[in-house]
């Protein structure tokens, strides 16, 4: 009976013994990261800012590869599976950019849900309406919710609408002037004439500027408008 409670013994400690020796073992190493989704940046850009580019030299997991690219401002949020053995699939899920915002020391982006971004090198495929003559508040800074700031929720409010009732309108957005805190302008691509905005009521205007120019996209009148006024009501 002693004999066999030792044997027994032996028997787990050396089960014990092989599983520490497996977990630290090459089986769980990772060797390659490969991603996908990414539209904004390329893939090496994701890996270099999250510190994934030296894999043998780190004891790299799935949950630190999830932390670390999650931490990327262009990322809203991302999925990581074991593929197979040593190899992980990375699913990256980029937040939405909806303008460029010009500024005299540089270039910010604009996402869907009102945040203020950097403009990072390499950043490609951003196709969106550009905001200049921006007059910034005090309290709008980087990573900061810009919902508290009139001039850019105006023009955001006005890229939205235009989105949601006329696609086409969206696209041909070139530009936002916000003239400071003034009355705003668009430019709209394929249009020689500018669009004196104002200020309020962004979302009435926008519907009823798809309307005009619509009416107008056959019609030689258009060649010969200085601009087109929405300032005012009716």
């Amino acid at each position: 009976m002693f004999k066999h409670i030792v044997l027994l013994l032996v028997i787990v400690g050396v089960l014990l013994a092989l599983a520490l020796t497996l977990n630290r073992s090459e089986i769980n190493k990772i060797y390659k990261i490969e991603i996908t989704g990414n539209e904004y940046l390329p893939k090496e850009n994701y890996i270099k800012f999250a510190k994934l580019d030296s894999l043998y030299e780190s004891n790299i997991n799935i949950s630190l590869i999830h932390d670390r690219l999650e931490k990327h401002p262009y990322i809203k949020n991302v999925d990581v599976v074991i593929q197979e053995r040593g190899i992980v699939q990375v699913q990256i899920y980029e937040t939405t950019i909806e303008a460029m915002l010009l500024k005299e020391n540089g270039q910010l982006l604009l996402t869907s849900n009102a945040q203020l971004i950097p403009f990072l090198p390499n950043t490609i495929n951003v196709d969106v309406p550009i905001i200049v003559n921006y007059k910034q508040k005090k309290n709008t800074k980087l990573f900061n919710s810009v919902t508290n700031d009139e001039s850019l929720m105006r023009a955001l409010t006005i890229i939205t609408t235009a989105q949601f009732v006329d696609e086409e309108l969206f696209r041909k957005i070139s530009s936002i002037n916000l003239n400071y805190g003034k009355n705003i302008s668009l430019d709209i691509t394929n249009i020689k004439f500018p669009v004196l905005f104002g200020l309020n009521n962004e979302v009435k205007k926008t519907v009823y500027l798809s309307k005009v120019l619509k009416e107008l996209k056959d019609k030689k009148i258009k060649n010969y408008l200085q601009y087109l006024d929405l300032r005012f009501d009716n």
